[in-house]
């Protein structure tokens, strides 16, 4: 009877362990189950974060780039162009003599258009008679000093060279605007490139606020192919 028991205890154990040893492998994997899904929802909520984080940074700097962009205006992103002066950010809107002012839109409707800038061709407009900048603010009589010379820059890369009029720009300036502070009136004294322009230096002194951005309008300033000898001067 006792050999019976032992031997009926040797099967139920037999029987027992295997069962708890699978039930004691399902719960260790139920577990690392729960801890992977537990690790990917963290390292999803933790992308999404992000995300979301660099939509809101990017999101304020278009806002910001909508308002103001202080040393260059070349980035910003306009819709509308010449607004009446009661809307375009310039003028005093409660300012009773606003109304006084002639819109710039209706102005200059007649003008030469262009793809750039404030949509004038300012220099067609010169030469179709269109308007005529006053040399000196003090004489009236005054006579211009058109300079018709044309300076090449050569760069590297595959841009097209530069080539700049001074007789587009003399018909509007005489040459102390330039020189010697914006340019040194001397061959090779003159580090130009786009960083400095867009930054504001060089020809960004102007272009870009008061002339044709240059970051949107390549092809005005880059416009003789690298083809053409080093010596020949192609007229804009």
């Amino acid at each position: 009877m006792f050999t019976i028991v032992l031997l009926c205890g040797a099967v139920i154990a037999d029987v027992l362990v295997p069962n708890a040893t699978a039930q004691s492998a399902s719960k260790q994997q139920a577990e690392m189950d729960t801890i992977r899904a537990e690790a990917r929802a963290v390292a999803d909520a933790a992308v999404r974060a992000q995300q979301d984080a660099q939509a809101k940074i990017l999101a304020a700097a278009q806002a910001e780039a909508n308002i103001k962009i202080p040393f260059n205006r070349n980035l910003r992103p306009r819709s509308e162009f010449n607004k009446p002066p009661i809307d375009d950010g310039i003028h005093d809107p409660t300012n009773e003599d606003i109304k006084l002012l002639h819109s710039a839109g209706e102005v200059m409707a007649a003008f030469p258009p262009a793809n750039m800038g404030n949509r004038v061709d300012w220099v067609a407009a010169i030469a179709e008679k269109k308007i005529e900048p006053a040399w000196d603010l003090t004489d009236p009589e005054a006579e211009r000093m058109v300079m018709d010379l044309d300076i090449q820059r050569v760069p590297r890369g595959s841009m097209p060279n530069v080539i700049f009029p001074h007789k587009q720009h003399t018909e509007w300036l005489a040459c102390a605007n330039c020189h010697p502070a914006v340019f040194v009136p001397q061959k090779g004294a003159n580090q130009i490139n786009m960083r400095l322009i867009l930054g504001g230096e060089r020809c960004g002194v102007c272009h870009g606020k008061v002339s044709f951005p240059p970051a949107t309008a390549c092809l005005k300033c880059h416009l003789q192919d690298k083809a053409v000898p080093t010596n020949a001067v192609v007229k804009p």
